[in-house]
């Protein structure tokens, strides 16, 4: 399997999570994207595994296709992950739809993305090409350098999301009108000496099913984050932690289960994992900290991939 070769490398092998991965990389979309041409379903008692294919407009070759290509493995592959490792009898409770929650799925992708962009995987499998691996120096001043903008992930997030939210609201909403708002939020989170209209290059907000749902990835940022202090308080590391696997089968088992009875807000139950009340301090607390405050297992506060 592809992702047991390339991605998570703790726990079980992926293959062990019931589920199947394909090799199809589409070339005509310009963002990640995962689908599920077979749903984990039951017959007569019996579990059927579903099937994901993962979508990226990778050219083979390319300087930073490397790098571009893996993002999505472990993006599109946390969404997988968590939809084909479920255990769940309905159907229904093992889609991406409601009772699914958005910002629950987000959470396993990014808590993939994050796994990327640490030094524990880092140092382990990014290797040149005399086989020597990522040095940890390198990573020091990387965080050194960049640690100023931290914040800027949810920035993004939040950038999005009141574009969005704006141009639903506008009345006689025309195109003069979403081009002033798309400047207008240009400037409010991101403070460019130019104006941009690159709100408008997001593909999720053309799309029915992702359109409006960028709030989720904020509150997934703040979630994962919290997983994230959850095994590194209790295990010291992540990757290659048969520990860590363990306890995220557990959880990918329930499919959409928490979501699907009315009083489970799925904001609440975001963070049913760890069993923590959900909160914004982990995230803030981390993007307050100095370089030499921070655990330097724990990589960076944004992440790498294209959400979806």
């Amino acid at each position: 399997m592809i992702f047991d070769l390339l991605a998570m490398r703790y726990g079980a092998k992926l293959h062990t999570l019931k589920g199947q991965f394909s090799r199809r990389w589409v070339q005509d979309r310009a963002h990640g994207f995962c689908h599920y041409p077979d749903l984990v379903h039951f017959e007569s008692g019996k579990r059927y595994p579903g099937a994901a294919d993962f979508t990226r407009n990778v050219v083979y070759g390319q300087p930073g296709a490397g790098e571009q290509g893996h993002n999505t493995l472990f993006h599109e592959g946390g969404h997988a992950a968590d939809r084909l490792a479920s255990e769940q009898e309905e159907t229904c409770l093992n889609t991406e739809w409601p009772p699914a929650s958005n910002a629950w799925a987000e959470t396993h992708s990014q808590f993939m993305d994050t796994m990327f962009s640490s030094i524990e995987w880092r140092a382990r499998y990014a290797k040149n090409k005399e086989g020597l691996p990522y040095p940890l120096d390198l990573f020091r001043r990387k965080v050194r350098k960049l640690r100023i903008l931290a914040p800027m992930s949810l920035y993004g997030v939040m950038f999005v999301s009141e574009f969005e939210k704006l141009v639903y609201e506008t009345e006689d909403l025309d195109a003069e009108k979403v081009m002033w708002i798309a400047k207008d939020m240009r400037r409010k989170y991101m403070d460019y000496s130019e104006d941009s209209l690159w709100a408008l290059t997001v593909p999720h907000i053309y799309s029915s099913g992702s359109s409006a749902y960028s709030h989720a990835y904020g509150l997934a940022e703040l979630a994962l984050e919290q997983w994230r202090d959850y095994f590194y308080e209790k295990y010291d590391y992540i990757v290659d932690n048969p520990s860590v696997g363990k306890e995220m089968r557990e959880v990918w088992k329930l499919g959409s289960q928490p979501f699907s009875t009315p009083h489970c807000s799925p904001v609440q139950q975001t963070c049913l994992f760890p069993k923590r009340p959900y909160t914004q301090k982990v995230i803030l607390g981390d993007c307050r900290k100095q370089p030499q405050d921070r655990n330097p297992h724990r990589g960076f506060c944004w992440f790498g991939g294209s959400p979806s």
